[in-house]
């Protein structure tokens, strides 16, 4: 079974375990412990939202074969080629060469929604152009439910319930862009 590879590292300078969060954020605490707990449900989180990813592109994929002989030359070949970047993405966030993945995967789940919406954008486009209005409905369902998926996972992933008793005066997130711990 493919795992996503998030390790803890410890800070040369403060002593302080860290686990990275992506987007500039890290979350130190003096506790390996209570980071390793923390760990598996943020892997948890990432990996359910991982595999429901997965499930849009075969949904995405699905709507392009139906509508394949529609499309243009151009068109396919833009959308064969785009499917294959999200096939490039999606299996370098299980790649287990080098060190830490942290932010690798990280990078790369955002890349495939955003792949994923490149697609549709495309199918959309070619459905407005030659009136077909199942492929424009579809596509645009298609395109509101990864935005939606978008939405949900950012907060999924900022709202992990680090607020433990012990952990208050142990533990800070720090945010890179501002260089300060909240």
């Amino acid at each position: 079974m493919k795992q996503l590879k998030i390790s803890i590292s410890l800070s040369e300078y403060q002593e302080k375990h860290t686990i990275y969060l992506g987007q500039g954020e890290w979350l130190k605490h003096k506790s390996k412990t209570f980071l390793e707990a923390y760990l598996r449900t943020y892997k948890k989180v990432l990996l359910d939202n991982v595999k429901i990813l997965n499930s849009y592109n075969s949904q995405i994929y699905t709507l392009y074969r139906a509508f394949f002989f529609d499309l243009s030359d151009i068109e396919v070949e833009r959308v064969s080629n785009i499917f294959a970047e999200f096939n490039k993405q999606f299996n370098w966030m299980f790649d287990n060469i080098g060190g830490c993945q942290n932010s690798i995967i990280f990078s790369k789940i955002n890349t495939c929604i955003f792949i994923s919406l490149d697609i549709l954008y495309i199918l959309q486009s070619h459905a407005q152009t030659h009136k077909n209005y199942s492929l424009k409905n579809q596509a645009e369902a298609y395109i509101k439910m990864l935005e939606n998926f978008n939405e949900k996972y950012e907060s999924e992933k900022n709202s992990l319930d680090v607020n433990r008793n012990y952990a208050q005066n142990n533990m800070s997130i720090i945010k890179d862009d501002f260089r300060k711990a909240m």
